[in-house]
């Protein structure tokens, strides 16, 4: 993704395209939907956490605190606030000089590599 982004490739594929006229551009309510329905659904990584938290606890009622505080803490994340505000890049970057966009490509296209680089080495 790293270097399509940092190429300017981009990737378009039926599939893809039939799905955004289908979901997104006949309706802005239905991608809320589709937010809503990802957001209900655990991830691994949630899951292991949570059995994680039902095999350390005591108790019932241990269990339960341990899996409030983590989910108080997940959705009290100042990472919500920087999610929200990204939408925003593409409204104020509409009058911007391509070359500009070129540059923002290039740094999200490093932070992608160095961070894949990372887990990569991390996991070895």
């Amino acid at each position: 993704m790293a270097l399509l982004m940092l190429f300017g490739v981009g990737i378009n594929l039926p599939a893809c395209s039939y799905l955004h006229k289908q979901i997104i551009q006949k309706d802005k309510k239905s991608i809320v939907i589709l937010g809503l329905i990802t957001g209900l659904m655990p991830c691994a990584p949630l899951l292991t956490v949570l059995t994680y938290a039902g095999l350390i606890s005591r108790s019932p009622l241990e269990n339960l605190s341990y899996i409030f505080l983590f989910g108080l803490g997940t959705s009290l994340s100042p990472l919500i606030l920087l999610v929200a505000l990204a939408g925003l890049i593409p409204r104020c970057m509409v009058n911007v000089k391509e070359s500009y966009v070129k540059l923002f490509n290039f740094i999200c296209a490093f932070i992608m590599i160095v961070l894949g680089i990372q887990l990569i080495l991390r996991a070895s």
